[in-house]
């Protein structure tokens, strides 16, 4: 992983490339791209990356071998890089959003939450699969309000109405806690990708049992000392 960070000038360069991509290729717009590459990173188990790489970049072949498609693929994985190190350092990912007018005081976070959740898809085992339904569905709310999912689900839109809730309401904060969201994703499959504690077979010998050693002693008069 490189240390230094993306320029700005390399994170403009990888957004014209994404919109005029090689030939063959249909990339993931830039908001997009981040989204699904933090899910990507934030699997339980490590996704290859031939896997992420034909999502990413909209087509099946040997990206690593096509030399037009070159920079692109270069700075999609500094993009990655990128991502990475802002959650191993746990400062918050700073999002790449596009306004939605001119003013530039709103954001679109539909095409971030979009790819995010589709790097979630891509994890094997599944996200369900490997950890704590209920903790994962609230890991996960956040994106899946600001993906759209409030209109589909009948049983939340319940919820919210029987609390008195207001629906924008809800999205703007849903949309505030989205960098501390994905940081907590981060966190909890680092935590379950870290090898349980060794269990012990036999149970610990009591200061006043017999020493296993076979001495006769009790085990606090001899190696327990």
């Amino acid at each position: 992983m490189a240390d230094v960070p993306m320029t700005e000038a390399e994170i403009n360069r990888l957004e014209t490339l994404l919109e005029e991509p090689p030939a063959g290729a249909e990339p993931l717009w830039l908001d997009s791209l981040q989204g699904f590459i933090a899910a990507v990173v934030s699997a339980p188990k490590p996704v290859e990356r031939a896997r992420w790489l034909e999502i990413a970049l909209g087509a099946d072949r040997d990206w690593d071998a096509d030399a037009d498609a070159a920079e692109l693929v270069r700075l999609v994985d500094r993009l990655r890089e990128d991502v990475l190190r802002d959650l191993v350092e746990g400062e918050g990912l700073p999002l790449l959003l596009y306004p939605t007018d001119e003013s530039g005081e709103k954001f679109d976070f539909v095409p971030w939450v979009s790819g995010y959740l589709e790097g979630v898809e891509l994890a094997e085992p599944g996200w369900y699969e490997s950890g704590d339904e209920a903790v994962v569905d609230e890991l996960l709310f956040p994106l899946v309000v600001l993906a759209g999912g409030l209109e589909d689900d009948d049983d939340l839109q319940e919820a919210l109405e029987a609390e008195g809730g207001d629906e924008e309401q809800l999205r703007r904060q849903c949309e505030e806690e989205l960098p501390l969201a994905v940081q907590q994703a981060f966190d909890y499959w680092v935590q379950w990708r870290k090898p349980a504690p060794a269990r012990r077979d036999e149970p610990k010998t009591g200061r006043n049992d017999p020493c296993p050693c076979g001495s006769g002693k009790k085990y606090k008069n001899c190696c327990g000392q």
